[in-house]
C-alpha cells in the first residue's frame, strides 16, 4: 500500500508478538503513516497517532475524512517528472498557502513517485541515461514502468482501503517530545519510532521532519528525567538501528540502566567507504525495539539469544 522512509509495516508480526499483553489505550509518536496503530492494534482499543510532519499530517487526515475528494484529485495526477517536481517544491516552500488537499496530494505524489522510500529523486532512468551498458539502462526503465503500472492501478483502491483503517484513529499534529508526558499511565501502550539516527541510516535524506544526533540525546535524556520522578509506567516500545558494539550506542547506555529490555528484529548491513583503499566495506548495524514491561503476546519469540538487558549487554563488552 502508502510507502514512507521508515514505515514499521514490514515488521506487522514481530510487533503483534512482542507489544504488551494487556493496555486499554495506544499511543503512537513519530506516527509516518500510522502503520501500527491502522494494522496491529485493534479497532476496539483507543489509538492517538501523533506526527509533528504536516504534510503526512494531511495524507492521513484527507484520507481517514475525505477519500472521494482524495482519490478523485490522486487519478487526474500523471505518473511524470513534471507531476513529481512540482510536489517537490510545494513541500520544500512548507506547504505556503495550501489546503489540507493539495498537502496530502504533493505527499503522496512525492512517496509514490520517488526513487526509494526517502524521497531522494525521482523514479526514473535519469541517473542511468549515461550508462555504456544498454542491458543496465533496459533493467531501470523496465523497473520504473512497473511503478508506474502499479500507481494507475492501485492509488484509488489503496486510498479506500487505507482510508477504512484510519476510522476511529485520532490524528495529533504536534512534537512528540510534548506527548511523553503521556508516559505516565500504566494502562496505556506507547510506540515511539524516532527518525533513525543519522550515524547508522544509509539515506541521508528521509524524513521531511527529522532528528539530529543531539535530538536523540535530548529525548533520551527526557525519558530519564521521567524514570527518575517515577512516572514512567507505560508500556513503552522504541524502535530504532544499534551500533554493533552496543556498549557505544547511547539507546542502550540511556535506556537499558533504566529497566528497558533490547529485542534483535533484523540485521542491516550499510555500505561504508574505506578511505584508504577506497573498497566498499559493510559495516554491520541491527534493527531492533526497546522495551520496558515483561509480559509479551508470544512470550515464545523474547528468546534469550534475542533479548539483551542491562547486565547482558555491560557484563561482556556488548559483543
Amino acid at each position: 500500500m502508502f510507502k514512507y522512509y521508515g514505515n514499521k509495516g514490514r515488521f506487522r508480526a514481530e510487533i503483534r508478538a512482542v507489544m504488551p499483553l494487556r493496555f486499554t489505550s495506544y499511543l503512537e509518536l513519530c506516527g509516518g503513516l500510522a502503520s501500527v496503530a491502522r494494522t496491529v492494534i485493534p479497532s476496539g482499543i483507543k489509538r492517538t497517532v501523533v506526527e509533528k510532519d504536516p504534510g503526512m499530517v494531511a495524507l492521513l487526515t484527507v484520507t481517514r475524512d475525505r477519500p472521494e475528494e482524495f482519490a478523485d484529485a490522486m487519478s487526474k495526477i500523471p505518473y511524470c517528472r513534471e507531476s513529481y517536481e512540482l510536489a517537490e517544491e510545494i513541500r520544500n516552500q512548507g506547504y505556503v498557502a495550501c489546503d489540507d488537499l493539495m498537502m496530502a496530494v504533493s505527499k503522496k505524489i512525492l512517496t509514490e513517485m520517488s526513487y526509494n522510500a526517502g524521497c531522494g529523486s525521482y523514479r526514473d532512468i535519469d541517473k542511468h541515461e549515461e550508462d555504456e551498458n544498454e542491458r543496465e539502462r533496459l533493467k531501470y526503465y523496465l523497473r520504473a514502468q512497473k511503478y508506474r503500472e502499479r500507481y494507475y492501478r492501485q492509488i484509488v483502491p489503496d486510498i479506500f482501503k487505507m482510508s477504512e483503517e484510519l476510522q476511529d484513529i485520532d490524528i495529533v499534529h504536534d512534537d512528540f517530545m510534548n506527548y511523553l508526558v503521556k508516559l505516565d499511565d500504566e494502562a496505556r501502550f506507547v510506540l515511539i519510532d524516532p527518525p533513525y539516527r543519522p550515524a547508522v541510516r544509509q539515506a541521508k535524506h528521509g524524513y521531511d521532519v527529522d532528528m539530529t544526533d543531539t535530538d536523540h540525546i535530548r529525548f533520551m535524556q527526557e525519558l530519564l528525567r521521567i524514570h527518575s520522578d517515577g512516572k514512567l509506567r507505560a508500556k513503552v516500545m522504541i524502535f530504532g538501528y544499534v551500533e554493533e558494539n552496543l556498549t557505544e550506542d547511547p539507546y542502550c547506555r540511556y535506556l537499558l540502566p533504566i529497566g528497558f529490555r533490547l529485542i534483535f528484529l533484523k540485521d542491516i548491513y550499510l555500505p561504508r567507504i574505506v578511505r584508504e583503499g577506497m573498497d566498499r566495506k559493510k559495516t554491520r548495524k541491527y534493527e531492533c525495539i526497546f522495551i520496558n514491561y515483561d509480559e509479551c503476546m508470544e512470550q515464545d519469540y523474547v528468546t534469550e539469544d534475542r533479548v539483551f538487558n542491562y547486565e547482558k549487554v555491560f557484563g561482556n563488552g556488548g559483543k
